[in-house]
């Protein structure tokens, strides 16, 4: 059984998954992003507030900046690199398609890009930038992958 991807992005957000940056390059050249990330998070739980406001009124979730902060996400990844939801998001996925499909039902799984992946000039405090090649949501590209091949 197949899982198929349909990716439906505007047109700047269908080249950033284009460009998958290596996983152990984006490791070690988004750990400032990280950082700054969870910076901003720290004080927004802090703060008990639900989103940060940008530039000309933008506005950006918590837990959306939270989401980029870590590396995988999904599988047996390190405790320290999970979210603190343990679900494993893959198998939920597979899961799921496996049960649709006992019903003759395709499974599509259209991915979102996160404002803050295509708009990260607009937070403020500003991140780091990014070297060139380099995606801030280089997990979120990895994890695609696995799961279209699952």
């Amino acid at each position: 059984m197949t899982l198929r991807i349909a990716v439906g992005f505007v047109l700047v957000a269908l080249a950033t998954l284009v460009t998958a940056a290596t996983p152990a390059t984006a490791t070690s050249e988004l750990a400032p992003l990280r950082a700054a990330l969870t910076r901003q998070v720290t004080v927004l739980t802090e703060a008990n507030a639900g989103a940060v406001k940008g530039l000309d009124g933008w506005y950006f979730l918590r837990q959306e900046l939270a989401a980029y902060r870590h590396e995988q996400f999904w599988k047996n990844a390190p405790a320290t690199t999970k979210p603190h939801n343990d679900n494993d998001p893959l198998a939920t996925l597979v899961d799921f398609q496996q049960q649709l499909a006992k019903a003759n039902i395709a499974l599509i799984v259209v991915p979102v890009p996160g404002k803050v992946t295509l708009y990260p000039d607009q937070l403020q405090p500003p991140l780091p930038a990014l070297p060139a090649g380099v995606r801030m949501d280089a997990a979120y590209a990895q994890f695609y992958t696995q799961l279209a091949q699952a």
